[in-house]
């Protein structure tokens, strides 16, 4: 029922436009990924490699660590990462290039503690991958 005065709240902003569905590893576009940050796709893409590759019954979950790890490609191009996560993202690329698995687990368990809203969509498939990554030499 109508009020006097009553005004309608005003639209809300809409919401950043974020990854496509489609977007996996193997489609996501990386042509704008600073340099800075090149170091974290290629631990990333060689995380979900060695991972696949060693366990190939896990096909599903691998489909859908790629999706949400795309995700996180994207956010980079975009440049949609907030300075902190950058920086523990640049951690966790150098992390991964030495395989300091303990050392890139660390850094994915922080994220989950103090940037979990704005990480959500990836760091359980980070886990998930790192998890993995550990059981094999």
């Amino acid at each position: 029922s109508y009020q006097p005065g009553y005004q309608a709240p005003p639209p809300a902003a809409p919401a950043p436009a974020g990854p496509p569905a489609s977007c996996n590893l193997s489609n996501v576009d990386t042509s704008k990924v600073a340099a800075d940050m090149k170091g974290v796709e290629t631990g990333i893409r060689h995380l979900f490699d060695t991972c696949a590759a060693a366990a190939p019954s896990k096909a599903r979950e691998m489909a859908d660590n790629s999706k949400r790890l795309g995700g996180l490609l994207w956010r980079l191009n975009a440049g949609e990462v907030s300075p902190r996560v950058a920086g523990h993202l640049k951690n966790l690329g150098a992390a991964l290039s030495h395989n300091d698995i303990p050392g890139a687990t660390a850094i994915q368990l922080k994220l989950t503690t103090d940037d979990w809203d704005e990480c959500q969509g990836w760091l359980t498939a980070l886990k998930r991958l790192l998890k993995l990554r550990g059981t094999f030499p």
